[in-house]
């Protein structure tokens, strides 16, 4: 994982094929979800865990004025452009059966460790008593319950993209 100022990821890199997307040392990367500043921890898991997922692919954190922005190594596709549609929704359909699964304890340790981020420590307690009491509830299920939590709005749609974007 490379954390970068603005400056030097803008110096160091070139516009890709469309707005959201960069080209640093060769690879594509795309615009992915932003951070108060006050949350690089929570930066760096949401890269580290998008490297161990995306098996080792690049995922960089700028450091712009106001916030952290992730940006991450594009999955290439072997098809023809015609199918960017079928793709997209591929994708969409990928991220919700992943979000359909039941919470295993990687990713409710995840989550607590994001929800800290915005709540503090009584996290942990939050995230357990939402498994005890119902310990079958997918992973979009526990999200939601985490998310009413966070009383700012702009928090809780970060946490809901770091948590459960695919």
């Amino acid at each position: 994982m490379i954390i970068l100022f603005y400056a030097e990821f803008n110096q160091q890199s070139t516009q890709g094929t469309n707005p959201l997307e960069r080209i640093y040392q060769g690879i594509p990367l795309e615009r992915g979800p932003a951070f108060p500043i006050k949350n690089l921890t929570v930066a760096q898991a949401y890269c580290q865990r998008f490297s161990s997922q995306q098996l080792g692919r690049m995922c960089i954190i700028v450091r712009e004025e106001n916030f952290l922005r992730v940006w991450s190594e594009v999955t290439k596709i072997e098809a023809p452009p015609a199918s960017g549609i079928k793709f997209a929704l591929a994708k969409k359909n990928k991220a919700n059966a992943a979000n359909s699964l039941p919470v295993q304890a990687e990713f409710a340790d995840f989550c607590q460790k994001l929800l800290a981020e915005q709540i503090g420590p009584i996290a942990g307690m939050i995230c357990k008593k939402a498994l005890a009491k119902n310990p079958h509830l997918t992973r979009a299920e526990f999200v939601a319950i985490l998310a009413t939590k966070i009383s700012d709005p702009t928090l809780v749609q970060e946490f809901k993209q770091a948590t459960l974007q695919s």
